[in-house]
């Protein structure tokens, strides 16, 4: 249940950024790099630090590379639709957690 959460709320987050950035993304790319990037996250979990910033550049060339094919938009639109992507995120996060 918590991963379906979490995955709906970074899809929420993406979809929001993508709108801010004017950057056209439609639904299913939003969950797909929403699901990709929880399952980044898990496979940080219990590993050595070499294997965590391997899986993290890895991950992020990964999600830089669907985002980028989903949007057509140049290598630095995705990399700043990324850094709004997370700061959109955690203000869902912070509005989630006022609301309830």
């Amino acid at each position: 249940m918590s991963a379906v959460l979490s995955i709906a709320v970074s899809a929420v987050a993406l979809a929001l950024a993508s709108r801010l950035m004017n950057v056209a993304l439609s639904i299913v790319p939003v969950i797909l790099v929403a699901a990709f990037s929880y399952g980044m996250g898990l496979m940080l979990e219990g590993n050595t630090q070499t294997v965590r910033i391997t899986v993290v550049i890895v991950g992020l060339l990964i999600s830089v590379a669907g985002l980028k094919r989903f949007t057509g938009e140049s290598t630095w639109t995705v990399i700043k639709l990324m850094v709004v992507w997370i700061i959109v995120s955690v203000l869902v996060v912070q509005a989630v957690i006022q609301i309830l």
